[in-house]
């Protein structure tokens, strides 16, 4: 399977192993590598959004940490979380 995502599969092989995983299939660091990157370009679009709003063009940590929370809230709302150091 062909990475084709701008991270680095050698990184979410690290990551799998990390948590104690023996084996990791370039693959599966395929695909979690382009699931992070969804969940980035989402995450990033909101946070360009609120920098938008606020009529800046920099994104600023507090707007990353906003879209991760607001992000967050629908995926609980779907039974799923991810945690955020607010």
């Amino acid at each position: 399977m062909k990475n084709t995502t701008e991270f680095s599969t050698s990184s979410f092989k690290k990551v799998l192993k990390s948590v104690g995983s023996q084996r990791v299939s370039e693959g599966s660091a395929v695909a979690l590598a382009e699931e992070i990157e969804s969940v980035a370009e989402k995450i990033s679009s909101t946070a360009l959004s609120y920098a938008q709003e606020d009529e800046r063009m920099t994104v600023r940590k507090e707007d990353i940490r906003k879209a991760i929370l607001d992000h967050s809230d629908r995926d609980v709302k779907r039974n799923s979380t991810i945690k955020v150091n607010a």
